[in-house]
């Protein structure tokens, strides 16, 4: 071994700090906002989601429990990002999750039990929904006449996954097997 030293870093975590943001007169009224809905509007960039966990923090800060604020946003990625902006920023938790997807939402009243004995609605991923018709595709005891130019495609994911969409635009315009034909 070389008896040269070798160089070093200390890193030190930086203080959390709303140093980073300044609102603009617009925000803080967003962020000063009590008692009825707000409609927010704003393009790319404009400080929406710094405003959102602002106001979050400002009304956790005012002794609002976390579980009863909720934040609506579309996908499950910015859900995520919001709620780990603002559980920083708070340094506390919440049992509820404060942002989720319109879906999730959606899902967890579509599973609010009205009895002991309702079966729970079970979330199948798109993965899942794949693996699922591709077994159908597979099995050897159903086997559908494809068109020969698509038999050999019938094998690929990219195949595999058009049918899911195909299947999925079908439930959502409520076609029949008939309809579709």
């Amino acid at each position: 071994m070389s008896s040269q030293s070798v160089p070093s870093l200390l890193l030190k975590r930086r203080p959390i700090s709303e140093a980073g943001f300044t609102p603009t007169t617009a925000q803080q009224a967003v962020i000063d906002h009590r008692g009825s809905p707000l409609a927010v509007f704003g393009g790319p960039g404009t400080g929406k989601t710094a405003t959102l966990v602002e106001a979050v923090i400002a009304r956790v800060n005012e002794g609002v429990d976390p579980n009863s604020i909720l934040i609506l946003t579309y996908g499950r990625e910015s859900a995520a990002n919001l709620r780990n902006q603002i559980a920083i920023r708070a340094g506390s938790t919440s049992f509820e999750p404060l942002s989720r997807t319109f879906h999730s939402l959606a899902f967890s009243i579509l599973n609010e039990k009205v009895s002991p004995d309702d079966r729970p609605y079970i979330l199948v991923s798109g993965a899942e929904q794949d693996a699922f018709i591709k077994d159908l595709l597979d099995n050897s005891l159903v086997k559908l006449p494809w068109h020969p130019d698509l038999e050999r495609a019938v094998t690929t994911h990219g195949f595999v996954r058009e049918i899911r969409d195909l299947i999925s635009r079908a439930t959502e315009l409520d076609l029949t097997p008939r309809e579709l034909i």
